[in-house]
């Protein structure tokens, strides 16, 4: 009964709130949706355990001192620095690799399904992209609709691209690990596990929006230029590819290098990485 208290409430909580729980009882962005249930079934046992040590020392079992070692062992599995985003608990990194196990059962399988009219990609089907990026060459193909294969260290990798919006007001296509269960889209190498994926083609009416839009996404950092109006990014969190892919134009021509580059006053900011 108390397992079951503790465990539904915890569910409730950490689906709800994720977002605050994160910053307090647990790390939460690292995993996909598993995390939410393994770690209800953990609350769900510290719950129990609690009870039992509490109801055994009231009667003077002699199991009490195993019933309080149990607490204290399930207690000392998740502790963590108040606000501390980086240091994971021995908990979350056991439901990690537990997750992790049960993506290798339940494999995730992405399919070149058709593109809809809507979904403004940047990539022309069956188009390569290679650029060089802060965290190294990145190579991008792209199959007859949404599939995707990335190219990084060596390691082959594909995902299935869905639609969405790549701005409040922009189209475009994205992947995310987390959004299905159990939250880790390809075999481990190289500590690289989960993906997140941007990609849509932003038509602006003049070279100063352009540049607006430039300034306002990482003040100029972290872009990497690929001729025909791409610009590429990509980042590394713990265990995830983060890629980011956008094709700019004006007024339905792509945007060039050298127009951007003239707009740069020399040394005062710089969108490149090479």
């Amino acid at each position: 009964m108390w397992f079951s208290c503790s465990f539904i409430a915890a569910l409730v909580v950490l689906y709800y709130f994720k977002n605050i729980v994160g910053n307090t009882l647990a790390h939460f962005e690292p995993y996909g949706n598993e995390w939410i249930i393994l770690k209800s079934i953990y609350f769900g046992l510290l719950g129990q355990s609690l009870i039992k040590a509490h109801q055994a020392f009231k009667l003077k079992s002699k199991f009490r001192l195993l019933f309080l070692a149990i607490s204290l062992f399930l207690i000392l599995l998740n502790p963590r620095l108040p606000y501390d985003t980086a240091e994971l608990t021995p908990a979350d990194k056991a439901i990690g690799a537990v997750g992790y196990l049960l993506s290798r059962v339940f494999v995730y399988k992405p399919q070149d399904t058709e593109l809809s009219n809507s979904d403004n990609p940047a990539m022309l089907p069956n188009s390569v992209l290679r650029g060089e990026t802060k965290i190294g060459e990145l190579m991008i193909k792209s199959g007859r609709g949404r599939l995707r294969r990335i190219f990084y260290q060596g390691v082959q990798n594909s995902i299935e691209v869905k639609s969405g919006m790549i701005s409040p007001t922009q189209p475009g296509l994205f992947f995310a690990a987390d959004d299905f269960w159990p939250g880790y889209c390809w075999p481990s190498k190289n500590g690289i596990s989960k993906c997140t994926f941007l990609e849509g083609t932003i038509n602006f009416n003049n070279l100063s929006e352009a540049m607006a839009w430039l300034i306002e996404n990482e003040k100029f950092s972290s872009f990497t230029f690929i001729q025909g109006g791409f610009f590429l990014r990509a980042n590394r969190n713990l265990d995830s590819l983060d890629v980011q892919l956008y094709r700019l134009e004006i007024a339905g021509i792509p945007l060039e290098e050298k127009e951007v580059r003239q707009e740069v006053k020399s040394g005062e900011h710089d969108i490149f990485d090479c």
